[in-house]
């Protein structure tokens, strides 16, 4: 599995999780920090108006350690809708994938 943590001028980190294993809340708060050091490295003195983060309701997103995390490092995460139409007609088979 792959894990894309993008910037809107490129991708900030890219972290591969190896096959059969499952993305745990402690492997996502760890994540996250590798997050944040990607950014701090990758800054060079441009300044910083905040992280935005769209993830969807997975067990390890949504995990209180997680939500806590997102706070500590200053991360706002954004609600992601339960279904969304728009998205719907866009993939119509995604179901039967």
């Amino acid at each position: 599995m792959v894990s894309d943590f993008s910037h809107r001028v490129g991708i900030r980190l890219v972290d591969y999780l190896e096959k059969g294993a499952t993305i745990t809340d402690s492997y996502y708060t760890t994540l996250l920090d590798k997050v944040k050091q990607a950014m701090v490295s990758k800054q060079q003195g441009k300044p910083s108006k905040g992280v935005l983060f769209l993830q969807d309701n997975a067990s390890s997103h949504m995990a209180a350690i997680t939500q806590w995390k997102l706070v500590d490092l200053h991360f706002e995460a954004l609600t992601h809708p339960a279904h969304s139409y728009d998205l719907a007609t866009l993939f119509p088979n995604f179901k039967n994938i």
